[in-house]
């Protein structure tokens, strides 16, 4: 899931390869609101909470896989 609109995403990821999983957009942070998916100390200038910065795998049973989290420092690509 990515908090920016898909057609950014799908610049980020094009030239090292096609996907073939769904990427989901939620540029108004709806979902990652209601997973609880925000960094609780990291805000926007607006006040907003920043999304965590994390992993999630999801297997086919839709249980997941892993969960890898690292810090606001290390900054997103």
């Amino acid at each position: 899931m990515m908090s920016s609109p898909t057609r950014n995403g799908s610049r980020t990821l094009k030239p090292i390869t096609m996907v073939t999983y769904p990427i989901v957009a939620d540029p108004n942070k709806e979902i990652i609101k209601q997973l609880n998916m925000v960094d609780p100390d990291e805000k926007d200038s607006s006040g907003n909470h920043l999304p965590s910065r994390a992993l999630h795998i999801v297997g086919p049973d839709k249980n997941v896989k892993l969960s890898f989290l690292y810090p606001a420092s290390t900054g997103r690509t």
